[in-house]
């Protein structure tokens, strides 16, 4: 069983295992910060086992769509091009019969609620595009501040360097 986390992240990725913050570096020498996703997707897999009673092994995949896991040391962090192979070539010795298998599907079924999740998720982007448009910053509520770059004109966050939202003009 795979529990599978995806990043869609550009530029060069850094971070570790133990580290609670990954960094985000870009073309312009710009950093931004952002949760572990091992210990993000350690949250899914404790909740979906749970669910599936502690009954079976779930293992954690990190999946970087840009394929930029280069500068990560974690063999469970993968390039996008690299999963198929990833996933053909995974053995940790857990065989499930037939039964096993409709079992956890069955489990899963019934706890999965598309509609839900994505009501949810639609939520927090009108609450994100509500606070913008009030030039609020959605991450730590501060003011949103006009403010000049060497690509124009953007808006940022009235608490830099403490956060770095920034939104497009």
């Amino acid at each position: 069983i795979f529990c599978i986390e995806t990043k869609n992240l550009a530029g060069c990725i850094y971070g570790s295992e133990n580290q609670d913050m990954w960094t985000q570096t870009l073309g312009d020498n710009k950093k931004y910060h952002f949760y572990n996703p091992l210990k993000q997707n350690n949250s899914h897999i404790y909740h979906i086992s749970q669910v599936l009673e502690k009954k079976y092994k779930i293992n954690s995949i990190i999946v970087m769509a840009n394929n930029n896991a280069g500068k990560i040391n974690c063999s469970n962090v993968i390039d996008l091009r690299n999963l198929r192979t990833y996933l053909k070539l995974f053995n940790n010795g857990t065989n499930y019969t037939i039964k096993q298998v409709d079992e956890i599907y069955n489990k899963l079924l019934k706890i999965h609620n598309v509609q839900i999740c994505s009501l949810d998720h639609i939520n927090n982007v009108l609450n994100v595009k509500n606070e913008t448009k009030q030039y609020k910053c959605p991450r730590c509520g501060c003011k949103l501040i006009l403010r000049k770059g060497v690509y124009g004109e953007f808006y940022g966050c009235s608490s830099f360097p403490k956060c770095k939202y920034t939104m497009k003009k």
